[in-house]
């Protein structure tokens, strides 16, 4: 043992850290050992003093039966009886005081055992507490070093806004001023795209009333029939006039190949199946009443080529339906 009693108590006391509280319960329980070896051998000693006693006791009685052969010997042996038998009362005594120290050391175990787990179990507890707190303060410092980095980051991206604020209002200036003659142009190529259709649509007009005239009179004169796919007799001029019906597929459009067509503002064509057609023939349309309104719509062109075995028509854009026309094919090179 390396304390006192006391210092054991104050020390299980004041603790930090679970291993002192251990090593002072473990000094405390080694006095109590101690404690209680000397209460046992107290009342050892006090046993062996009560059965002297008893033995002196006898003794004395033998002595007073032999009194009259040893009076001094009796009286000594009175007086010596009477010795132990006080030493007897007080070694009991001593036993009975002894005894109840022991119990309490024995209470005082208890309590201290009692005291050092919990000890034990609130230093667990602070050290779990301690390593939480310095986790904490780690990612605290970690946390503060990031919003550091951010923040240098937003005040350059703060610097860069202001900068591109400015320019962005530069150009917003210059945008407005070019969208106000953008406006101007668009306002003038709406009306000029207007009158191009009011045009194109005349002309569609004009060519479609010229076909049907052309058709009246071919049949007025007898060079033409009327019915599909017919030929007409040679007439006096020496021209073979060809009539078909015939319907544009919104698929069979396609973006034109043809420059011609390109420069006329045409970007798309359709070719139409045409039996007996030839590049030698010419070729003069007509659209259907019913479907001049999806021809003005689409920009139908007011032009078409012949070829070999196809009839090919030109439009700005693919029309939303299909188109119905009557074609008329007349020799080129009248006799």
């Amino acid at each position: 043992m390396t304390k006192t009693f006391k210092e054991v108590i104050a020390g299980i006391r004041t603790a930090i850290y679970g291993r002192e509280v251990r090593e002072d319960i473990a000094q405390m329980g080694e006095y109590v050992e101690q404690f209680a070896a000397t209460a046992t051998t107290k009342a050892s000693e006090a046993a062996s003093s009560a059965s002297a006693a008893k033995t002196s006791e006898t003794n004395s009685k033998a002595s007073e039966t032999n009194a009259a052969s040893s009076k001094t010997a009796a009286a000594a042996s009175a007086s010596a009886a009477k010795e132990s038998e006080t030493a007897a009362a007080s070694s009991a005594a001593q036993a009975a005081e002894s005894e109840g120290e022991a119990a309490k050391s024995r209470d005082a175990a208890k309590a201290s055992q009692d005291a050092a787990y919990a000890s034990q179990i609130a230093a667990a507890e602070s050290e779990e507490k301690a390593t939480y707190r310095a986790e904490a303060a780690q990612a605290s410092q970690e946390d503060a070093a990031h919003s550091a980095q951010a923040a240098a980051a937003s005040e350059t991206a703060a610097r860069e806004s202001e900068a591109n604020t400015a320019k962005s209002a530069q150009a917003a200036a210059a945008s407005q001023e070019a969208a106000k003659g953008s406006e101007d142009a668009a306002k003038a190529s709406k009306e000029a795209a207007a009158q191009s259709e009011t045009n194109a649509q005349q002309y569609m007009e004009s060519a479609a009333s010229a076909a049907m005239d052309a058709l009246q009179k071919a049949k007025d004169s007898g060079d033409f029939k009327g019915d599909k796919g017919d030929t007409g007799p040679q007439g006096p001029s020496g021209t073979i006039i060809k009539a078909y019906d015939i319907s544009l597929a919104t698929s069979s459009w396609k973006a034109t190949t043809d420059s011609d067509a390109k420069n006329a503002g045409w970007a798309y064509q359709a070719d139409a199946s045409v039996s007996g057609c030839t590049a030698a023939l010419e070729p003069s349309a007509t659209v259907s009443m019913t479907s001049v309104s999806v021809a003005r719509t689409a920009g139908l062109g007011s032009v078409c080529s012949t070829g070999a075995g196809f009839c090919r028509f030109y439009s700005t854009k693919v029309p939303s339906a299909a188109i119905s026309l009557r074609l008329l094919l007349m020799d080129r090179t009248p006799s």
